[in-house]
C-alpha cells in the first residue's frame, strides 16, 4: 500500500530541495570530476569572458549607476559568478568597484561553495545570499541573470490521454518503491497556462507545465527597479516544446553525465532533475510585468555574435582549451539546444546590443504581441 501520494512537481520539490534527502541540499556535483553533470562556466572560462563582457555593456546602458547589481539565481557551485566578476576586474575595474553580487540561492550546502568561490576576491561591495521567500523591499539596478536555473525549478507533469489532460502522481511504496500514476488534471492553472501561450497539447503527447517559473519572475522582477533579466538554458518556445515532435515530454535526469529518462527509477534525492523552458511563457509574463525584448537566440549564434571566435584566435588555448570551448557553439552539442533571452525593464531602447544583432534573432511567437523580434 502506498504510504505518500503527490504530484509529480511536488515529488520534484521534495527530490531537489527536501532539507534531509534534496538533490541540491546534500550531494550537487557539478562539474567534470566525479560530478553529476557540467554547465557552460565549467566547460570553458570563454564563457564566463563572453557574459563578463555583456554586463558591462549593459552597465553602460543603465548609465554607470553607482551601485550595479549583479543578482544571479541559482548560481550552482559559484564558477559562473567569480570567474564574471575576476574578468570584470580586469576588463573594466571602474564596474568592478560599483558591482554588489547577490545570489538567489536555497541550498546551504552549494551556499558554502559558492561562499569558497568568492572569497580572495577583495570586493568592495561584500557579496549577498538571499532567499527567495525572503527578498528585501529595496529596489534595485543592474542584472539578473540565470545559467541552467529555470529547467530546474518544479514542473508539472501533464499527459493528453483520449483528449483529456492528465497529471502524473507519484505514490511511494512502503519498500521505498516509487511509482507513477494518472489522475484527472485538478489545477485549473495548467488549463489556464495553455490557453495564455496559445497552444493545445496533442493527444497522446506528454510535456511539463513550470508554473513555478513563472512565479519565479514575478519575485525577481518585485526587486528590480530598473535593469535587465539574461536567461540562458535549453529550451524553446511554446509552440515547439507542446508539440507532436516532442511527444515523450523534456524530463529528464542527470547523474555521473549520463542522460535519465526514467527518472522515477532512481531514488528521490540521487539524481538531478529538469525539464526544458518554455521561453514563450517566460516572455510573455516579463511582458506583462513591464520588460521589453532586447533579444532571443540560441547559444550558438549568441556567443558568436559576442565575439568568441575572435577570442578563440586571439589566445594560446591548447587543444583541449579550443574544443572544450568549441563545444558552447557545436549545433550538435550546446549550442542549438540552450536559448538565450535577454529583457530590459526601465531602460531607454537602444538599438545593438552586441549579443543580438537582428540577422541571429529566432522567432518567439506571444500571443497578442505577435513574433516579438
Amino acid at each position: 500500500m502506498a504510504v505518500r501520494t503527490m504530484t509529480f512537481r511536488d515529488y520534484m520539490e521534495w527530490s531537489l530541495l527536501d532539507p534531509d534527502i534534496g538533490y541540491y541540499t546534500h550531494r550537487a556535483k557539478i562539474g567534470f570530476s566525479g560530478s553529476d553533470f557540467v554547465t557552460a562556466p565549467e566547460v570553458s572560462p570563454v564563457f564566463s569572458l563572453l557574459i563578463a563582457e555583456q554586463v558591462v555593456e549593459l552597465d553602460g546602458y543603465l548609465g554607470n549607476p553607482e551601485k550595479f547589481y549583479l543578482i544571479e539565481a541559482g548560481p550552482g557551485n559559484g564558477t559562473l559568478m567569480r570567474s564574471i566578476l575576476t574578468y570584470m576586474k580586469l576588463i573594466e575595474p571602474h564596474l568592478f568597484d560599483r558591482v554588489c553580487p547577490v545570489m538567489i540561492e536555497a541550498s546551504p550546502f552549494l551556499k558554502q561553495h559558492q561562499e569558497k568561490q568568492l572569497s580572495g576576491l577583495l570586493l568592495k561591495n561584500p557579496p549577498v545570499w538571499l532567499d527567495i521567500t525572503s527578498l528585501p523591499a529595496e529596489k534595485m539596478e543592474g542584472v539578473i541573470l540565470g545559467n541552467e536555473f529555470l529547467d530546474a525549478l518544479p514542473a508539472h507533469w501533464i499527459k493528453s490521454i483520449n483528449g483529456e489532460l492528465m497529471e502524473v502522481y507519484v505514490e511511494i511504496e512502503t519498500d521505498g518503491v516509487v511509482r507513477q500514476t494518472h489522475k484527472p488534471l485538478l489545477n485549473p492553472e495548467i488549463r489556464q497556462y495553455f490557453n495564455w501561450v496559445g497552444v493545445r497539447l496533442p493527444d497522446g503527447c506528454e510535456t511539463e507545465v513550470s508554473l513555478s517559473a513563472i512565479s519565479m519572475l514575478e519575485k525577481l522582477d518585485s526587486i528590480m527597479r530598473r535593469g535587465f533579466m539574461l536567461w540562458i538554458d535549453y529550451g524553446d518556445s511554446s509552440s515547439e516544446k507542446y508539440s507532436k515532435r516532442r511527444n515523450r515530454g523534456t524530463l529528464r535526469g542527470f547523474k555521473d553525465h549520463q542522460l535519465i529518462d526514467q527518472v522515477l527509477a532512481h531514488p528521490p534525492g540521487s539524481i538531478d532533475l529538469t525539464a526544458h523552458v518554455d521561453f514563450t511563457g517566460v516572455l510573455k509574463r516579463l511582458l506583462e510585468l513591464g520588460h521589453r525584448l532586447e533579444g532571443y537566440s540560441d547559444q550558438m549564434s549568441y556567443l558568436i555574435a559576442l565575439g568568441i571566435e575572435q577570442v578563440l584566435e586571439e589566445n594560446q588555448l591548447s587543444e583541449s582549451e579550443a574544443l572544450a570551448a568549441s563545444t558552447l557553439i557545436h549545433p550538435l552539442q550546446m549550442g542549438r539546444i540552450f536559448k538565450v533571452l535577454l529583457t530590459s525593464k526601465g531602460v531607454e531602447q537602444k538599438a545593438g546590443l552586441k549579443g543580438f544583432p537582428r540577422e541571429s534573432l529566432l522567432p518567439l511567437f506571444v500571443p497578442e504581441n505577435g513574433f516579438q523580434v
